[in-house]
Protein backbone atom coordinates (compact mmCIF):
# COMPACT_ATOMS: atom_id res chain seq x y z
CA UNK A 1 0.00 0.00 0.00
CA UNK A 2 1.15 3.47 -0.90
CA UNK A 3 0.36 6.38 1.09
CA UNK A 4 1.23 10.22 0.06
CA UNK A 5 -0.53 13.19 1.95
CA UNK A 6 -2.93 14.70 0.08
CA UNK A 7 -3.13 18.80 1.16
CA UNK A 8 -1.00 21.95 0.24
CA UNK A 9 0.17 23.03 3.61
CA UNK A 10 -0.25 26.83 4.43
CA UNK A 11 2.12 29.18 5.67
CA UNK A 12 1.56 32.32 8.08
CA UNK A 13 4.17 34.72 7.90
CA UNK A 14 4.49 38.54 8.57
CA UNK A 15 1.54 40.06 10.72
CA UNK A 16 -0.67 36.68 9.36
CA UNK A 17 1.68 34.37 12.26
CA UNK A 18 -0.80 35.95 14.93
CA UNK A 19 -2.83 34.56 14.14
CA UNK A 20 -1.90 31.24 13.19
CA UNK A 21 -1.69 28.06 15.14
CA UNK A 22 2.01 28.45 16.69
CA UNK A 23 2.87 28.44 20.70
CA UNK A 24 3.77 31.97 20.23
CA UNK A 25 0.58 33.11 18.18
CA UNK A 26 -1.60 31.72 21.03
CA UNK A 27 0.24 32.92 24.12
CA UNK A 28 -0.19 36.74 22.58
CA UNK A 29 -3.97 36.48 22.39
CA UNK A 30 -3.35 34.98 26.16
CA UNK A 31 -1.45 37.98 27.13
CA UNK A 32 -3.94 40.42 25.33
CA UNK A 33 -6.95 39.16 26.95
CA UNK A 34 -5.32 39.18 30.60
CA UNK A 35 -4.31 42.54 30.34
CA UNK A 36 -8.21 43.21 29.55
CA UNK A 37 -8.84 41.41 32.62
CA UNK A 38 -5.88 42.80 34.38
CA UNK A 39 -6.99 46.26 33.94
CA UNK A 40 -10.12 45.54 34.86
CA UNK A 41 -9.92 44.00 38.17
CA UNK A 42 -6.98 46.90 39.10
CA UNK A 43 -9.46 49.72 38.31
CA UNK A 44 -11.95 48.09 40.71
CA UNK A 45 -9.82 47.58 43.44
CA UNK A 46 -7.47 50.86 42.77
CA UNK A 47 -9.14 53.45 40.32
CA UNK A 48 -8.08 56.06 39.28
CA UNK A 49 -4.18 55.40 39.21
CA UNK A 50 -4.24 54.78 36.00
CA UNK A 51 -4.44 50.69 35.61
CA UNK A 52 -7.28 51.27 33.17
CA UNK A 53 -3.86 51.87 30.25
CA UNK A 54 -3.19 48.53 30.68
CA UNK A 55 -6.49 48.26 27.50
CA UNK A 56 -4.42 50.33 25.25
CA UNK A 57 -1.63 47.66 24.53
CA UNK A 58 -3.99 44.74 24.73
CA UNK A 59 -6.38 46.84 22.30
CA UNK A 60 -3.49 47.64 20.01
CA UNK A 61 -2.39 43.59 20.27
CA UNK A 62 -6.03 42.61 19.09
CA UNK A 63 -6.61 44.95 16.86
CA UNK A 64 -3.74 43.47 14.93
CA UNK A 65 -5.01 39.86 15.45
CA UNK A 66 -7.97 40.67 13.92
CA UNK A 67 -6.28 41.99 10.55
CA UNK A 68 -4.20 39.16 10.58
CA UNK A 69 -6.81 36.73 11.01
CA UNK A 70 -8.42 38.40 7.82
CA UNK A 71 -5.69 38.15 5.81
CA UNK A 72 -5.50 34.76 3.79
CA UNK A 73 -2.00 32.14 4.66
CA UNK A 74 -0.55 31.59 1.32
CA UNK A 75 0.48 27.63 0.06
CA UNK A 76 3.79 26.76 1.64
CA UNK A 77 6.44 27.17 -1.10
CA UNK A 78 9.03 24.25 0.83
CA UNK A 79 5.70 21.74 0.49
CA UNK A 80 6.59 18.42 0.66
CA UNK A 81 3.72 17.22 -0.15
CA UNK A 82 3.62 17.72 -3.81
CA UNK A 83 6.80 15.83 -4.51
CA UNK A 84 5.16 12.80 -2.49
CA UNK A 85 1.91 12.65 -4.33
CA UNK A 86 3.76 12.77 -7.85
CA UNK A 87 6.02 10.21 -6.39
CA UNK A 88 3.08 7.87 -5.55
CA UNK A 89 1.13 8.32 -8.99
CA UNK A 90 4.40 7.88 -10.67
CA UNK A 91 5.10 4.22 -8.96
CA UNK A 92 1.65 3.39 -9.66
CA UNK A 93 1.17 4.29 -13.69
CA UNK A 94 4.05 1.67 -14.26
CA UNK A 95 3.08 -0.97 -11.53
CA UNK A 96 0.65 -3.39 -14.05
CA UNK A 97 0.42 -6.71 -14.91
CA UNK A 98 1.19 -8.19 -11.32
CA UNK A 99 0.03 -11.92 -10.31
CA UNK A 100 1.35 -12.21 -7.25
CA UNK A 101 1.24 -8.28 -5.24
CA UNK A 102 -1.96 -6.33 -5.11
CA UNK A 103 -0.73 -2.89 -4.71
CA UNK A 104 -2.91 0.41 -3.24
CA UNK A 105 -2.65 3.96 -3.50
CA UNK A 106 -4.14 6.08 -1.11
CA UNK A 107 -3.95 9.52 -0.62
CA UNK A 108 -5.02 11.05 2.68
CA UNK A 109 -6.20 14.85 3.34
CA UNK A 110 -5.37 16.89 6.23
CA UNK A 111 -2.75 14.47 7.47
CA UNK A 112 -0.83 17.65 8.85
CA UNK A 113 -3.59 18.35 11.41
CA UNK A 114 -3.94 15.07 12.54
CA UNK A 115 -4.03 11.45 12.16
CA UNK A 116 -7.49 9.94 11.68
CA UNK A 117 -7.43 9.68 8.16
CA UNK A 118 -4.56 7.03 8.02
CA UNK A 119 -6.28 5.43 11.29
CA UNK A 120 -10.18 5.57 9.41
CA UNK A 121 -8.16 3.89 5.98
CA UNK A 122 -6.65 1.06 8.32
CA UNK A 123 -9.95 0.35 10.14
CA UNK A 124 -12.05 0.66 6.84
CA UNK A 125 -9.93 -1.45 4.83
CA UNK A 126 -8.56 -4.06 7.35
CA UNK A 127 -5.18 -4.92 5.70
CA UNK A 128 -3.42 -8.16 7.09
CA UNK A 129 -0.52 -6.99 8.64
CA UNK A 130 1.66 -10.02 7.59
CA UNK A 131 1.34 -9.94 4.47
CA UNK A 132 1.38 -6.13 3.95
CA UNK A 133 3.82 -3.54 3.18
CA UNK A 134 3.22 -0.06 3.67
CA UNK A 135 5.41 2.51 2.41
CA UNK A 136 4.40 6.39 3.15
CA UNK A 137 6.09 9.07 1.42
CA UNK A 138 6.32 12.39 3.28
CA UNK A 139 8.43 15.35 2.55
CA UNK A 140 9.90 14.43 -0.91
CA UNK A 141 11.92 17.66 -1.49
CA UNK A 142 15.33 17.85 -2.46
CA UNK A 143 18.55 16.47 -1.51
CA UNK A 144 18.79 12.62 -0.83
CA UNK A 145 16.30 10.05 -0.49
CA UNK A 146 16.17 7.85 2.72
CA UNK A 147 14.19 5.74 4.48
CA UNK A 148 12.91 4.87 7.93
CA UNK A 149 11.34 1.58 9.11
CA UNK A 150 8.38 1.92 11.10
CA UNK A 151 7.73 -1.66 13.14
CA UNK A 152 10.60 -2.85 14.90
CA UNK A 153 9.85 -6.64 14.44
CA UNK A 154 10.12 -6.46 10.96
CA UNK A 155 12.90 -3.93 10.23
CA UNK A 156 15.63 -6.79 9.46
CA UNK A 157 13.30 -7.96 6.80
CA UNK A 158 12.27 -4.50 4.86
CA UNK A 159 16.10 -3.70 5.44
CA UNK A 160 17.01 -5.92 3.69
CA UNK A 161 13.93 -5.61 1.01
CA UNK A 162 15.26 -1.77 1.00
CA UNK A 163 18.97 -2.52 0.00
CA UNK A 164 17.85 -5.77 -2.84
CA UNK A 165 15.40 -3.13 -4.38
CA UNK A 166 17.56 -0.18 -3.91
CA UNK A 167 20.74 -2.53 -5.41
CA UNK A 168 18.94 -3.34 -8.79
CA UNK A 169 18.35 0.22 -9.76
CA UNK A 170 21.98 1.54 -8.47
CA UNK A 171 20.89 3.46 -6.22
CA UNK A 172 22.36 4.42 -3.12
CA UNK A 173 20.02 5.23 -0.18
CA UNK A 174 20.41 5.47 3.99
CA UNK A 175 18.19 4.58 6.57
CA UNK A 176 17.14 7.67 8.34
CA UNK A 177 17.21 5.82 11.85
CA UNK A 178 14.02 5.08 14.22
CA UNK A 179 11.16 7.94 14.50
CA UNK A 180 8.54 9.23 12.36
CA UNK A 181 8.46 11.69 9.95
CA UNK A 182 5.34 13.68 9.26
CA UNK A 183 1.95 12.43 10.19
CA UNK A 184 1.49 9.05 8.26
CA UNK A 185 4.49 6.92 10.20
CA UNK A 186 2.41 7.27 13.90
CA UNK A 187 -0.80 5.46 13.15
CA UNK A 188 1.34 3.70 11.32
CA UNK A 189 3.34 2.51 13.92
CA UNK A 190 0.43 2.13 16.58
CA UNK A 191 -1.21 -0.60 14.82
CA UNK A 192 1.71 -2.59 14.75
CA UNK A 193 1.83 -2.17 10.34
CA UNK A 194 5.12 -3.25 7.99
CA UNK A 195 6.11 0.05 6.98
CA UNK A 196 8.60 2.33 5.99
CA UNK A 197 8.61 5.81 5.02
CA UNK A 198 10.57 7.76 2.32
CA UNK A 199 11.02 10.93 2.55
CA UNK A 200 13.61 13.89 1.32
CA UNK A 201 16.48 15.15 3.46
CA UNK A 202 18.67 18.13 2.79
CA UNK A 203 21.96 18.69 5.10
CA UNK A 204 21.63 22.59 3.74
CA UNK A 205 18.20 22.01 5.49
CA UNK A 206 16.53 23.59 2.36
CA UNK A 207 13.55 21.54 1.45
CA UNK A 208 12.01 22.49 -2.60
CA UNK A 209 9.99 20.09 -4.48
CA UNK A 210 12.51 18.14 -6.71
CA UNK A 211 10.68 16.57 -9.43
CA UNK A 212 13.92 14.21 -9.69
CA UNK A 213 13.59 12.78 -5.89
CA UNK A 214 10.41 12.25 -6.75
CA UNK A 215 11.50 10.16 -9.79
CA UNK A 216 14.14 8.38 -7.80
CA UNK A 217 11.49 7.25 -5.10
CA UNK A 218 9.23 5.82 -7.62
CA UNK A 219 11.69 4.03 -9.12
CA UNK A 220 12.64 3.02 -5.86
CA UNK A 221 8.75 1.65 -5.32
CA UNK A 222 8.40 -0.07 -8.33
CA UNK A 223 11.75 -1.80 -7.63
CA UNK A 224 10.62 -2.69 -3.94
CA UNK A 225 7.27 -4.10 -5.66
CA UNK A 226 9.48 -6.23 -7.66
CA UNK A 227 11.42 -7.82 -5.52
CA UNK A 228 8.16 -8.93 -3.88
CA UNK A 229 6.33 -9.75 -7.07
CA UNK A 230 9.42 -12.06 -7.32
CA UNK A 231 9.43 -13.80 -4.53
CA UNK A 232 6.06 -14.08 -4.84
Amino acid sequence: MLVAPLESPVVATGITALAGPRPAAAMSRIIALALVALAALTDQLAPHRGWVLLVVPASILLALQIVAALRDPQPDPRDGGVGALAAMLLAAQRLHDLEHVEVWAVAVGATSLDSIGVEDLLTTYPFERDHTLVIALEQITDGTLRYRVSAGESRREVDALVTAASASIALTISNGGPGDVGALAGPLRRRGMRAMTLYGHDERGLRRTDPQLSETAASLIVAIVGQLEDTG
